[in-house]
């Protein structure tokens, strides 16, 4: 496939030479007042011209998003933009196993975790220490035994035989998908977070933030400050998903995201520092419950990191519910 530019149908442009400069000839009519601010820029001329900005016409065959959905209006450029909420790291080291809190388990078939048996799990240190293999703990002879918390509710529900095994880890066993240089670049920090519906945001993070709320337009009467729920405390505690704070709040089968919160989350990381992502799949476990937009099997891939395949995004290698 190739793209037309738009030069292709216009004339050339023809430049002229004199005894002590050279100057090109922009009789052609350019595509755009942009054109001629580009053009008169890389020549060395100031041109004022307007309009000032190019207009466009993307078609993409789709009506445009609605301002009222079931009688409740927004106005454009009036939603407040959310910025980042950082995941936070723990320090690997000081983790443990003693935690006897439980994966959340959903309701029925179609349903998410109840939301603060989940904020409250995901405030756990790591329930299991990380291993090279997954199915076996690092003297690579003990087999890890561990199934998925989920297991009895999967089967009940996809009709599965009972003595299915259902390992806790999602990914296969064996070498093939055993992380590399394990023990040459140990876990130093890490996080976690699951995939799951959209819901209120239970201020699970908001200790975690660097800033505070305190700093910058992330501090009182900034930009970026919020109290979601009004307390007076500030922080994304009582945040619902909506596209505008006057539509109605999204439905936990229309948006899956990290946590099932908004805002967005970020990942602070230093150079250098060998970080675990443990991401839990707390999506529905009938495939129906989507509303038609994607699968609930997911795959985790990192933009911008030194990850190894196996643990980032492996081809058909797909984390199942729970």
């Amino acid at each position: 496939m190739r793209a037309n530019n738009a030069s292709d149908t216009n004339k050339p442009v023809t430049v002229k030479k004199s005894s002590l400069y050279q100057t090109a000839d922009f009789s052609v009519r350019p595509t755009s007042s942009l054109a001629i601010a580009i053009a008169a820029t890389l020549s060395g001329y100031l041109i004022s011209a307007t309009p000032v900005q190019a207009a466009f016409n993307m078609p993409t065959d789709m009506t445009p998003s609605p301002l009222c959905i079931n009688g409740s209006c927004a106005t454009e450029f009036t939603a407040k933009m959310l910025m980042f909420e950082e995941f936070g790291l723990k320090d690997a080291s000081s983790s443990s196993t003693s935690s006897s809190t439980p994966f959340p388990v959903p309701s029925d078939c179609f349903g998410i975790p109840d939301g603060a048996a989940l904020d409250n799990f995901l405030k756990e240190d790591l329930h299991s220490i990380p291993t090279r293999k997954s199915d076996k703990l690092d003297d690579d002879v003990t087999p890890i035994t561990a199934s998925n918390p989920w297991a009895t509710k999967v089967k009940d529900c996809l009709g599965l035989a009972a003595d299915m095994a259902m390992p806790a880890d999602g990914r296969p066993g064996g070498e093939d998908f055993a992380h590399q240089r394990w023990s040459e670049f140990p876990t130093q920090a890490y996080f976690q977070s699951a995939q799951t519906g959209a819901r209120v945001n239970g201020g699970l993070r908001d200790k975690k933030q660097l800033h505070d709320y305190k700093k910058g337009e992330f501090g009182p009467s900034g930009l970026y400050y919020i109290d979601a729920d009004g307390d007076g405390i500030a922080g994304t505690e009582g945040l619902s998903i909506k596209i505008h704070p006057n539509l109605p709040i999204q439905d936990p089968k229309s948006v899956w995201t990290f946590d099932g919160t908004l805002p967005p989350k970020l990942l602070m990381a230093r150079y250098g520092e060998t970080i675990l992502f443990r991401h839990y799949d707390a999506l529905p476990i009938d495939t129906s419950a989507n509303n038609g937009f994607g699968k609930n099997t997911i795959s985790t891939h990192e933009h911008n990191g030194h990850n190894p395949a196996e643990s980032d995004g492996f081809a058909h290698a797909y984390i199942y519910p729970g």
